[in-house]
């Protein structure tokens, strides 16, 4: 897999940053960066019936490398796989690239906590009123507060400037990939949330926010279990 061994060089021979933070966010920003122009070079390809070679099978070997690598944590698999999965979204249009996400399912469905993370449908919200149909829309804000919950669940930092100021752009991305909105609102809602002010997350959201949260997650036990520690346990 000739850009992921090339990438994975580049980071090994980069000088460190001051914090293994950094360097972890740093390196996994070039791997999602390079994967990105290598689906979109194959896609290319494809569309110009250029002869492909090995590529295929690189992409169908890439989800199991990243699960296997000792170099990442639970938590940098998670997000890498998660990223990953977006790129392939927003190229299904292409028959090959449907087949590579039926693949990347197979594979990741055994590791059952990464694959919740990144593939299973939030549930519908009961905390909202619904819609003049039959359908509820979940307010934004339910999806940032739960942004917050996975990041801090998985001992995580949103994106930071090196001032240590919110990223914008790169939370409102995020929102747009949760929501299928702008964004905006969600960073908004985000940038507002206090995980360590219980009372002001019940008076914002609703004294049932627990629960809601935990159905918006799909019942995710990383989810649950953070939520009993953290407010049910005092």
């Amino acid at each position: 897999m000739n850009w992921y061994n090339d990438t994975i060089s580049k980071i090994e021979s980069k000088e460190k940053p001051k914090t293994d933070y950094w360097e972890q966010d740093i390196n996994n920003e070039l791997l999602i960066t390079e994967f990105e122009k290598a689906i979109v070079k194959l896609v290319e390809n494809i569309e110009n019936e250029k002869d492909l070679g090995c590529l295929p099978m690189r992409f169908r070997m890439l989800p199991n490398v990243i699960l296997k690598e000792d170099r990442y944590n639970i938590s940098d698999k998670k997000y890498l796989l998660k990223r990953m999965y977006f790129v392939l979204e927003r190229n299904k249009s292409n028959d090959f690239i449907k087949e590579l996400i039926a693949e990347f399912k197979l594979i990741v469905e055994p590791y059952f906590e990464i694959y919740d993370f990144i593939i299973k449908e939030p549930q519908q919200n009961t905390a909202d009123k619904p819609n003049k149909g039959k359908q509820k829309k979940i307010a934004e804000k339910w999806y940032a507060l739960l942004y917050w919950i996975e990041l801090s669940a998985n001992g995580q930092q949103p994106p930071k400037s090196i001032e240590g100021t919110f990223v914008k752009r790169e939370i409102e991305k995020i929102g747009r990939e949760k929501t299928g909105t702008t964004g905006q609102s969600f960073y908004r809602e985000f940038i507002k949330i206090d995980l360590n002010n219980e009372r002001l997350i019940s008076k914002a959201f609703s004294k049932e926010w627990k629960n809601e949260i935990i159905r918006l997650s799909n019942n995710s036990l990383l989810i649950s279990n953070y939520i009993e520690d953290k407010y049910n346990s005092k």
